[in-house]
């Protein structure tokens, strides 16, 4: 059952359907199964950590040096962004009524400034979430490495 399910995952990742949000998730999984006392299961679990290495969102190359360094700067440019916006809502009030326009129900909707800013601190977040994902992920493959050059030095034909 463990087998089949990993190979589950595989036909999923090869099948680009996985999203990028679960991929930390399932190679943490994986890596878990390559100590998986069967045989079967290390295998599957070797054969989804491959297929999950050759089928990344993140990058051609996975330097986990590059992707933390740009993690901080994600992080950071976020918190600028959410100060910033924090700023804007809090700076001087303006006559919102002269500045907006009314809606159906009474209420006045803000200048599309309001759009772009919230635009700017999504996007923010995105890539912040992007890079946190990511290197999740390659600390994962790191750690999978390691348990299959364990596998490597086993005295188990199967292993």
């Amino acid at each position: 059952v463990r087998a089949r399910v990993l190979q589950s995952w595989s036909g999923l990742v090869e099948a680009k359907v996985l999203p990028i949000r679960s991929f930390p998730s399932v190679i943490a999984a994986a890596v878990e199964r390559l100590r998986d006392k069967t045989a079967a299961v290390r295998r599957a679990a070797a054969d989804l950590s491959a297929m999950m290495l050759s089928h990344n969102p993140y990058a051609q190359t996975l330097p986990l040096s590059q992707f933390e360094a740009r993690r901080v700067e994600a992080a950071a440019e976020l918190k600028q962004v959410e100060d910033s916006s924090a700023a804007q809502n809090e700076g001087p009030s303006t006559d919102s009524e002269s500045s907006g326009v009314e809606t159906e129900e009474g209420e006045v909707a803000l200048p599309s400034l309001m759009d772009e800013s919230s635009a700017i601190l999504e996007k923010a977040k995105q890539r912040s979430h992007f890079y946190d994902k990511a290197t999740q992920f390659i600390k994962k493959l790191h750690e999978g490495i390691d348990a299959s050059c364990d596998m490597l030095g086993s005295a188990v034909a199967t292993d």
